[in-house]
């Protein structure tokens, strides 16, 4: 399991590169950690931000996010990826 810190690292940091390979490599020395999460992990990630508009565990009812906000989403992330999630703006 992967600290939300951690998943909010991954999914801007494989947007950026689309490398599987860049993105273990630069969380390996982003947080000292000797394994990266796998390529599925890194999917899986993706998907659930891409579906169900965060990386948090969701209970039932998640509300899905439209093909705009996702795009303008990962817009914003790619534009600013040092931006935390808390002082992330929500237009």
């Amino acid at each position: 399991m992967y600290t939300v810190k951690q998943r909010v690292f991954l999914v801007p940091k494989y947007w950026q590169t689309g490398s599987f390979k860049a993105y273990q490599t630069a969380f390996q020395k982003e947080f000292g950690e000797r394994c990266a999460p796998s390529k599925c992990t890194i999917q899986k990630l993706v998907k659930k931000l891409e579906t169900m508009g965060s990386l948090l565990t969701q209970h039932a009812g998640g509300r899905k996010m439209s093909e705009e906000t996702i795009h303008d989403v990962k817009e914003r992330l790619l534009a600013s990826p040092s931006i935390t999630m808390k002082t992330f703006p929500r237009d």
